[in-house]
Order: structure tokens, then sequence, then C-alpha cells
């Protein structure tokens, strides 16, 4: 006859009680969702001369401090503390994505023709100028505001001589109380930012 310990018995017990919390009595686990930054419009915008001496474009290299370096979506507690969502997600890199967007949204003020690329950009392409961006605040409040914050540069081709810079706070309300809400108000606030970057490059 096998005998079994209260200590084994117990063991046992307590896995099978943690298989049940995390799977439910066979119910599906919570599904991740995933996001991105989209392109979109904003109801001031500048138009560049097309005689403007930007000949071509660098965008790049687009610095995010290490609190939002991270899959997850960050939203904010309050003015000290984040939270980070293990079911909403980003779908890639947010640097890379942020990049991306803002690329889109400024090549639809810059006259057209006009080469840009993202950073590190391929040996034939040559900047006339180049866009460095360092992001220090890029989330929200879910259901409420969302800010960015940047300091940012307008440089000759090779990065050392600065012709602009900036500083930019930028805030938008979210219209809902969801993630896809706070994303949507995110990608609003890249479109805005190209537009302060926009009228700035229209005055070289």
């Amino acid at each position: 006859m096998t005998t079994h310990s209260p200590t084994r018995l117990f063991r046992a017990s307590l896995l099978l009680l943690l298989l049940l919390i995390t799977y439910g009595c066979g119910g599906a686990r919570r599904p991740v969702i995933y996001y991105n930054l989209s392109q979109t419009t904003t109801e001031h915008r500048p138009e560049i001369d097309p005689h403007n001496k930007i000949l071509a474009l660098g965008i790049g290299p687009i610095q995010l401090p290490e609190s939002l370096s991270r899959p997850q979506i960050a939203s904010r507690l309050d003015n000290q503390r984040l939270t980070y969502s293990d079911y909403n997600r980003w779908s890639g890199s947010l640097s890379d994505d942020f990049a991306s967007v803002l690329m889109e949204n400024l090549a639809a003020y810059l006259p057209e023709q006009t080469p840009t690329a993202l950073f590190p950009w391929a040996k034939h392409f040559k900047p006339s100028h180049r866009l460095v961006v360092t992001i220090s605040q890029f989330d929200g409040q879910l259901g409420g505001e969302i800010i960015l914050i940047t300091r940012w540069a307008i440089t000759n081709s090779e990065g050392k001589e600065p012709l602009i810079t900036r500083k930019s706070t930028i805030r938008v309300k979210a219209n809902g109380d969801q993630y896809q809400d706070l994303v949507s108000a995110q990608s609003q606030a890249v479109a805005e930012f190209a537009s302060e970057i926009a009228t700035a490059l229209a005055t070289l």
C-alpha cells in the first residue's frame, strides 16, 4: 500500500491551486493587445517654401527615457508614478515607431520630392540637414491628458552645428479611458510636434 506524506500532499494541492488560478478552470488566458502610433492630421498646417534650403532631411536619432524603452505601454498614476500594462503593449520599438510616424507627418509639410530618411540612413543618402530629438516624457493618464516633452535641434548635415534648438511641450486630451484612446492621443501629439518642427523649418 502506497502512502503519501502530508508535505507531498500539501505541495501537490498548492500546485493544483496555482494552476487553477493561472488558467481558471479551463478558461482561456487574457489576450495581449498590441498597438502602434499612426499618422494623423493637425489643425495647424505650416507650409514650407518650395525654395527652402532643406534639400534632404535626416531624422534621428530619437532618444527615449529608459522608463519608456520597454514593450509594455506606460500610463501615469500621478506626477511621480507610472504603471505598465502587461496586456497592452507596443507592437515594436516605441522609439522606431515614433521616428517613423514623425517622418510621415513631416513629409506632408516638406516640398514635394524632398528626400527624408531615418537614422541610421544608407550611405547613399546625403542629408542637407538633420533633426535630433530627445524625449523626456511621452505618457499620460487613462481618460486624461497625454504630455509629450522634447528637446530637439535642426543641425547641419554633420549634426555638429545647431541651426535651431527648441524645447516643446505638447498636451493632448484623450477621448476615452481605454488604451486605444491613450495611443490615439499620443499619435495626435506626434502630429502636433511635427507641425512645430515644420514651422521652425520654414524659417531656414
